[in-house]
């Protein structure tokens, strides 16, 4: 591409944010909500078969292992978290944040760390 088309481009953008306050930013990564760790025990086979099911607070599911960072913005998270011979473990967390983008910004949450420890089955 053209270096000269590139800062013209650049300074159209610049005095576009200046001037009306609207601001021209690239799409928003999504913030870590939750960083996740379950364990089964001292059991390195049974940790290896957990099963965590998320849904987030917009309705979506997400599933994953026994260490997993899951996405999304502010809300109550539902997690369940499961492996074979032992008791599933139910959990709600709630992340809190700014939800709504703010003007040139992204959305921000405050990350919650979760640690689940699963209980052998009687």
């Amino acid at each position: 591409m053209n270096a000269r088309f590139v800062r013209i481009a650049l300074a159209v953008a610049c005095s576009a944010c200046a001037s009306s306050g609207d601001c021209l930013s690239a799409p928003c990564p999504e913030p870590i909500a939750i960083v996740l760790s379950v364990n089964a025990g001292n059991s390195a086979t049974a940790t290896a078969t957990v099963s965590v099911q998320v849904t987030t607070p917009s309705g979506a599911s997400v599933t994953c292992g026994s260490d997993c960072n899951v996405g999304g913005l502010a809300g109550t998270y539902n997690v369940v978290a499961s492996a074979t011979g032992y008791q599933t473990v139910q959990r709600s967390v709630t992340v809190t944040g700014d939800a709504a983008a703010k003007t040139c910004g992204c959305p921000s949450v405050t990350t919650q760390n979760v640690s689940i420890a699963l209980v052998p089955t009687v």
